[in-house]
C-alpha cells in the first residue's frame, strides 16, 4: 500500500493516526511525501504521484497498485479494502539477495522493479514519527540491455547510513487505471498545488488594441446610416406654395 501525504496536510493526521493502529501482517506501507513544501520531499514520489499514477489529492492511498482511497474519509474504509482485495501476488519475483551493496534477482514478470528505501522520520511540526517515509529510490528497468539480475545492481549510494527497510515493487511500465475502493464521498482532503512550479506566462492583448477593433465594428455598422443621413441633407429642398 502506498500512501500519498505531506507535513501541512490537516486531513493527513487522522489518515496517519489510523494506520499507526494498523495491525496486519499482509500489508506494507510505503509512504510519500511528493510535495515540495515538505522538508521531506522526495522527487521519486513525486514522479509517482504525477506520472505514474496521476493523482491529484491528497491524502491518497493506492492498494495494489489498483485500487484508490482519496480523502480521510475515504480512508476509513481501508480494513474493508485490504480484506476484500488480495493484494499482490509476489510469486513473480524471487530469491532477492542483497549482498556488498549488489541486488540480485530472479522474476518471471514485470517490467521494472523499483526499489525503496524507508526511514523513520521526525513529523515537522507534530510529536509524531513517520515509520515508513520513502527517503530514496532507485528503478531497475529490465529492458536495459546492461542490466543483468545474475550480476546484479549496485545500489550502495542509497544505503549510506540506512537502518529501516527496503522495499521491492515489480511492475509494468505505464499508468494503472486506478479504481475507487470506497463508496464514500472523498472528503477532507487538501490539493497538492506546488508553488514551486514554473508558472506558464500568458501574454494578454494591448487594452489599446481592443478599443481600436471595437471602433472599427462600430464604424463599419453605422455606416449605411451615415450615408443615408448624408444624401438627406444633399437633396434639393422643394418648394413651398401658399395658395390663396
Amino acid at each position: 500500500m502506498e500512501y500519498f501525504a505531506a507535513d501541512w496536510c490537516e486531513p493527513c493526521q487522522l489518515v496517519e493516526d489510523n494506520l499507526a493502529t494498523l495491525n496486519r501482517t499482509d500489508t506494507v506501507i510505503l509512504q510519500h511525501h511528493a510535495s515540495s513544501e515538505d522538508y521531506t520531499y522526495l522527487n521519486h514520489s513525486k514522479f509517482r504521484y504525477d506520472d505514474k499514477f496521476r493523482l491529484l489529492f491528497i491524502p491518497s492511498l493506492v492498494i495494489d497498485g489498483n485500487g484508490l482511497l482519496t480523502g480521510s474519509s475515504q480512508a476509513l474504509d481501508l480494513n474493508q479494502s485490504l480484506n476484500t482485495h488480495i493484494g499482490l501476488q509476489n510469486n513473480s519475483l524471487s530469491d532477492v539477495i542483497l549482498k556488498d551493496g549488489i541486488i540480485r534477482w530472479n522474476n518471471s514478470a514485470g517490467q521494472k522493479l523499483s526499489i525503496w528505501r524507508l526511514d523513520s522520520t521526525q513529523h515537522e511540526s507534530r510529536n509524531f514519527t513517520h515509520q515508513y517515509l520513502a527517503t530514496d529510490s532507485v528503478i531497475i528497468d529490465f529492458s536495459d540491455s546492461n542490466i543483468s539480475n545474475t550480476a546484479g545492481v549496485n545500489i550502495s549510494g542509497m544505503l549510506d547510513g540506512w537502518s529501516g527497510r527496503l522495499i521491492f515493487i515489480l511492475e509494468n511500465s505505464g499508468s494503472p487505471q486506478l479504481q475507487s475502493y470506497s463508496d464514500e464521498t472523498a472528503g477532507n482532503m487538501e490539493f497538492n498545488d506546488d508553488e514551486n512550479e514554473i508558472p506558464i506566462p500568458v501574454k494578454t492583448p494591448n487594452p489599446a488594441l481592443y478599443a481600436v477593433i471595437w471602433f472599427v465594428i462600430l464604424l463599419v455598422l453605422i455606416t449605411p446610416a451615415i450615408m443615408l443621413w448624408v444624401k438627406e441633407i444633399k437633396r434639393p429642398k422643394q418648394p413651398i406654395f401658399e395658395q390663396e
